[in-house]
């Protein structure tokens, strides 16, 4: 009995750990086309200060990224020259979440009895493999993406339009 509540303990902890952060501006899946504001970003600064938060916009020379008010009490806005960034990942819409199935095959599993010690490890191995790509699904780094190409995720793609001042976006 404490090993069957070992494993669901397991499988718990598993599916919970396989949950991400998204921001609030993320949309779901389904509403990718519609959605007015820039993606996540993660700009790694030279290896010594990260920087999370939306894409305003982006060019050869600079990336233009309001930050997340978790790093900071308000949402700032930072310039960042290109040259600074040693490398980046961009998040554009809400992963789906299979983490749920890991406990529920692994309780299937147990139902089998004897062979359980083959389909356990098996569907353990299958479902965590299904809820970590779920998760990663709506992302890029910068091995999959380049900066020009990256503009595409911004709030504004072409760059910011006249007449509006950085300082003023929120």
């Amino acid at each position: 009995m404490k090993t069957k509540f070992a494993l669901a303990a397991f499988a718990v902890l598993l599916s919970l750990s396989s949950c991400t952060y998204s921001p609030d501006y993320l949309p779901e899946s389904e509403e990718i086309d519609v959605n007015p504001y820039g993606s996540y970003i993660s700009l790694y600064r030279n290896e010594k200060e990260t920087i999370n938060g939306e894409l305003i916009a982006v060019d050869s020379v600079k990336f233009i990224v309001l930050t997340d008010p978790e790093e900071s009490p308000a949402k700032t806005i930072k310039i960042i020259p290109v040259k600074e960034v040693s490398n980046y990942f961009l998040k554009y819409a809400d992963g789906v979440s299979y983490g749920g199935a890991i406990p529920i095959f692994t309780l299937a599993s147990l139902a089998h009895g004897y062979y359980a010690l083959i389909t356990l490890p098996v569907n353990l191995l299958l479902t965590i493999a299904i809820a970590s790509s779920g998760d990663s699904a709506f992302r890029y780094s910068e091995n999959q993406i380049t900066i020009k190409d990256l503009k595409m995720f911004a709030r504004f793609p072409q760059g910011l339009p006249p007449g509006i001042k950085v300082k003023e976006i929120r």
